[in-house]
């Protein structure tokens, strides 16, 4: 964790007019631009052309859940066209510890179903339970 006085602190970035993979900072390092961080993106949300906020803003690409032609079972299938490195949807599901993935993953593996998603070496998101169609 960095204090807002840490040197190290990601500050985000000042774009004006909108945010493109050269020009962005936060883009650059495949974050989201943050409301809190960011100086010219989020002044009017209204009128502002950052693409770089679908999370923040709730937009997701259309998406359906439909029988797998490759394999047993479901998949997710986009309902429109989707650009490289766009973003898709949210994984959504429940944070757990590094010990509480490995008891769930030996158990999901007995069941042959496994939601587990790294988040970092000491945290991952479970959407077994909990999660959204992304699972």
């Amino acid at each position: 964790m960095c204090y807002s006085y840490c040197s190290k602190k990601f500050k985000g970035c000042n774009c004006k007019n909108g945010c493109t993979k050269d020009s962005c900072s936060c883009l650059k390092l495949s974050k989201e631009c943050d409301p809190d961080l960011c100086k010219g993106c989020f002044d009017d949300l209204l009128t502002n052309d950052c693409q770089n906020n679908a999370i923040t803003l709730g937009i997701s690409k259309m998406t359906a859940i439909g029988k797998s032609k490759l394999c047993d079972g479901f998949g997710l299938y986009s309902m429109e066209n989707i650009k490289k490195e766009e973003f898709i949807c949210e994984y959504k599901g429940e944070i757990v510890s590094k010990n509480e993935s490995d008891r769930r993953s030996f158990i999901d593996g007995l069941i042959g179903s496994n939601y587990l998603f790294t988040l970092h070496n000491f945290a991952y998101i479970d959407a077994h339970k909990v999660g959204n169609e992304m699972r």
